[in-house]
Order: structure tokens, then C-alpha cells, then sequence
């Protein structure tokens, strides 16, 4: 802990607090992934795609974010499993699949000797995140994602404090309790933290504003979108308090004095309080057991301990194939298994909800991947107007930069991928490094996928005529190949994508 120097005047460590916070090596990386979460925006047509592709580019994050879909909480009546991140997405919602994704990115920064002080705060900052957003959807505001960002990071310099001061944390939450070493009152502004650390991090000035304290006493409506944001946020994270408590409080009274103060200003009546802490506490349970104290990083045992009761659940997130259940190659060893269940996972998906077509192909790639243990999956259609085939969907490694320069013309050299075009042939390479590969491939795929040792290339067919291309790749050769039932499977699978696609261009 910081040494407090003797002084009879209560002694500030929060500049301190911040230079130390600051100088955590993996706090700009951190702050970058976070800015780009927020900054998917989910009105926009691609937002599903977005957040999906940079969920897929973290193997932990997507196994949690599936975990917690399969949950009961979430999973549908139906009970079919759900396999895909898009169809996550569209079941929990983009603002919790955003606030789980936010929550996972810190919890794998930690590293603390202190883990069970830091969970806490966690559990907190998500149920906070729950109340904002569904106060945000109750009252019809536009606003509901910012309201559960807002929301979510209200004690972010809490968390923070907890993870490298815990004695400095822990008193500073006790008002009152002295230090040890002076007798006096240590203090640490948790506020000015979190403004600070948001700034560093570029996130939103309507985010940052919304972590500003409302002013004491009895709230009216907000005159701006800004003061209500503000309202949300001190709403949400001081109702959280009350649903995990760190210290025994008559939950009665505690909520009933949150009513008086924001109620008139958040339309909210005390049912409709009731029902939203009800809620908040059972979808964060949901939520929280894929985020375990085994998710941080702990280099010694904990310090300070909560009750077991205000613990986030000991059950770790199972991973769907694990290294061991692999070939080398990264292909899962029950991949004709996987196949069998994408086949059906997609084919109730386009029945059911008939996607946009850039769903259902994101939706097709993200079940190839997984049943196969592919890096880099491309489906580029046919423009007919510029007689080119363009990438309209891309996930795994690097997609961005490869979706961007992948494209070819309709007509061209003999190269591989006009050669499984015009034969209108499935193509396994399970060693691209031969030398009669070599010669085949096109200019812009070693521009693109240069270190590729295997690869697979599907052509689209419709009425027998080449629409579209699938292409994609692993970092190993794969020896083992791809068996006769597997390519029936996948053959199906491309079969229910078309189907998917013409219903919607009809």
C-alpha cells in the first residue's frame, strides 16, 4: 500500500492512486478494445456483424458469451443449443452481449492478490449495467445503450482500487475507520478516477459526462439527454449496492430512500423498483457464472474475503472443443458431430427468422469455423454489375485488412479459385506449401493469406451458375482431411445458405 505520511489533515491518495493505475502496462491496450466496443453502434445494419467479428477474434470471450446463452435464463423454449455468436447476439441482446464482452476484457486485465474485493465490484458494475439498460427500454429512450455503458463503468475507479490499493480501498469505503499508521482518515476520490481513466481511454464525452453526480436530494425529470444519463447511472450503480451488499443494510429502507430520490425523476413506482432489482439479480447471476476468480490472474492468496454469498459462482465456463479434442491442424476430432448440429442450428435459424442476407452468412461462417477449426473464413457473391466477386462477409484473423483486399474478377487466369468456379467443385487443400499449390494460386491470395497451410474453397451455386465463393484457411497443415460424410454436411450446409439467400431475394 501507498505509505501515508504523518499529518493531522486527512491525507489525499488519489493522484497517487491514478499515476499508479496509469502505469499498468496493459491499461492503453485495454482502453483501445474497450473504445472500439463502445464504439459499435447497434442501429447501425452492421453492428451485429461488427461486435460479432471482434467477439470471434478472442476464443475465451466467445466460449463465455455462448455460455452464458445456453444458461437457463436465456435459453429459448425450444431448447436448441446455441452455437453462434449472431444467434447469441440476437438471444441476449446487443446491449448484454456488449456489457459481458466489456466486463470479460477488464476481468482478463486483472491481476490481483485481491480477487475476491475486485469481483465484487464486478458483480456490481454488471448489475448496474442490467438496471440501466432495462430502465433505459422501460421508459422507451433511445439512449438504452449508452444508459448501460454508463451504468457499467459508474465504479470503474472503485474496481480499480480495489485491484491496487485494497487497504486504501477498504478504508476509503469505510467512512470513518482510521489508519493504522496515522489514526487518520485516508482518502481516495473513486469519481475522479473513473473520469480520468475514461478520458485516457477516449471513451465517449456523453459516457464520461453521464459518470457526474446528480445533485443531493429529491430529482425532477432531466431537462437533457446528458442529466438523464447521469440519473441512470447514479440510479443504477447506488440500486446495485442494495442487491449485493457488501455489509448487512435493510434492503427495505435502503431502496425505499432510492425511491424518494430518483423515482419522480426515472418514472419509476415501487413495484416497478422491486421488479427491476428482481430481474437485475437473476440475469447477473446468469451472466456472472462464466466469470470466475479463476478468470484473474492471482498471484497470491487473497488478502481480504467477502462472504461466499457476495462471490461471484466458483463454475467455470466450459470450452465447446478444447485443444486436447483436436487434430493438430486445429480441426476438431467430432467435426462431422459439429457439422450435424450447425446444419440444423442453421437451417431452423433461416426458417424462423429469415435474417438479413449478411446474417445468415455471418451465421453460415461462424458454424464452419467452429465445426471445422478454421482461422479465416471469406464469402465473397458475384457483382455482376463490375464482373467481380467482392467479400461481403468475413471472420477469424485479421478480416478486416484481408475482407478488404479480397476480391477477384469473374474471368480470369486458370488460377484455383476460377478452377473450382468453373468445374463447380468443393476444393480441400491439406498442404498448401506444395509446390503444385503453389502454382495455382492467385496473385492476391499471397498478398492476403501468405502463411496459410491449408484451405478449403466452396463455390455458391444457383441453377447450377457460380453466385459466390467460400474461402477458408488454417495456419497448419491439415493431413487429416475431410471425410466423405463431413463434405455431405457441408454441402448441406451451403445448400441451406442459398436456400436462405434466395427466400430473402424473392
Amino acid at each position: 500500500m501507498l505509505s501515508p505520511s504523518p499529518t493531522k489533515q486527512p491525507i489525499d491518495f488519489t493522484q497517487q492512486l491514478l499515476a499508479k493505475i496509469e502505469a499498468t502496462p496493459s491499461l492503453p491496450a485495454l482502453g483501445k478494445n474497450i473504445a472500439r466496443v463502445i464504439s459499435i453502434v447497434s442501429d447501425d445494419n452492421k453492428g451485429t456483424e461488427e461486435l460479432a467479428r471482434f467477439i470471434l477474434s478472442d476464443v475465451a470471450l466467445t466460449n463465455k458469451i455462448l455460455h452464458v446463452a445456453n444458461t437457463p435464463q436465456y435459453r429459448t423454449a425450444s431448447r436448441i443449443p446455441v452455437t453462434t455468436i449472431s444467434r447469441a447476439i440476437y438471444l441476449l441482446g446487443f446491449e448484454t452481449v456488449k456489457a459481458i464482452a466489456l466486463a470479460m476484457m477488464v476481468v482478463e486485465n486483472l491481476n490481483s492478490r485481491n480477487a475476491a474485493l475486485v469481483q465484487h465490484e464486478l458483480l456490481q458494475a454488471l448489475t448496474a449495467s442490467v438496471v440501466g439498460r432495462e430502465i433505459a427500454r422501460r421508459t422507451h429512450q433511445t439512449e438504452s445503450e449508452e444508459a448501460a455503458v454508463g451504468a457499467l463503468f459508474k465504479n470503474l475507479g472503485r474496481l480499480l482500487a480495489a485491484l491496487h490499493e485494497p487497504e486504501l480501498y477498504q478504508q476509503t469505503r469505510q467512512t470513518g475507520a482510521p489508519s493504522p499508521a496515522t489514526q487518520l482518515t485516508p482518502i481516495c476520490n473513486f469519481d475522479l478516477i473513473t473520469t480520468a481513466i475514461l478520458v485516457r481511454w477516449q471513451i465517449p464525452a456523453s459516457i464520461i459526462n453521464a459518470m457526474t453526480k446528480p445533485p443531493a436530494g429529491t430529482l425532477r425529470p432531466a431537462g437533457s439527454v446528458q442529466e438523464r444519463l447521469q440519473h441512470i447511472a447514479a440510479f443504477s450503480a447506488e440500486l446495485a449496492a442494495s442487491i449485493f451488499p457488501t455489509e448487512q443494510i435493510d434492503t427495505a429502507v435502503f431502496q425505499q430512500k432510492l425511491l424518494l430520490r430518483y423515482g419522480g425523476a426515472l418514472h419509476i413506482d415501487a413495484k416497478e423498483l422491486q421488479e427491476l432489482a428482481r430481474q437485475a439479480r437473476l440475469e447477473t447471476q446468469a451472466i456472472t457464472q462464466t466469470i470466475t476468480a479463476s478468470d484473474i490472474n492471482n498471484t497470491e492468496t487473497a488478502d481480504a474475503e467477502l462472504p461466499g454469498d457476495f462471490l461471484l459462482p466458483e463454475q467455470a465456463a466450459e470450452s465447446t472443443t478444447t485443444a486436447q479434442e483436436c487434430y493438430p491442424s486445429g480441426k476438431p476430432h467430432h467435426a462431422q458431430s459439429l457439422l450435424l448440429n450447425s446444419l440444423q442450428t442453421l437451417s431452423n435459424a433461416i426458417s424462423a427468422h429469415k435474417n438479413a442476407p449478411e446474417d445468415m452468412m455471418l451465421q453460415f461462417a461462424e458454424l464452419l469455423q467452429r465445426a471445422l477449426g478454421l482461422r479465416f473464413i471469406v464469402i465473397c457473391l458475384k457483382d455482376h454489375r463490375n464482373h467481380q466477386y467482392r467479400a461481403s462477409v468475413a471472420i477469424g484473423t485479421d478480416c478486416a485488412r484481408r475482407r478488404a483486399g479480397f476480391g477477384f474478377p469473374e474471368t480470369g487466369e486458370q488460377d484455383i479459385f476460377h478452377l473450382a468456379l468453373s468445374r463447380r467443385v468443393d476444393i480441400i487443400i491439406t498442404d498448401a506449401t506444395q509446390a503444385k499449390v503453389q502454382t495455382l494460386l492467385p496473385g492476391h491470395y499471397g498478398r492476403l493469406t501468405q502463411d496459410a497451410k491449408s484451405f478449403i474453397i466452396l463455390p455458391l451455386l444457383q441453377q447450377n451458375e457460380p453466385v459466390g465463393l467460400i474461402f477458408a484457411d488454417r495456419a497448419l497443415p491439415a493431413p487429416e482431411g475431410i471425410t466423405a460424410d463431413e463434405a455431405t454436411l457441408i454441402r448441406a450446409l451451403k445448400t441451406q445458405l442459398l436456400l436462405g439467400l434466395a427466400v430473402h431475394a424473392a
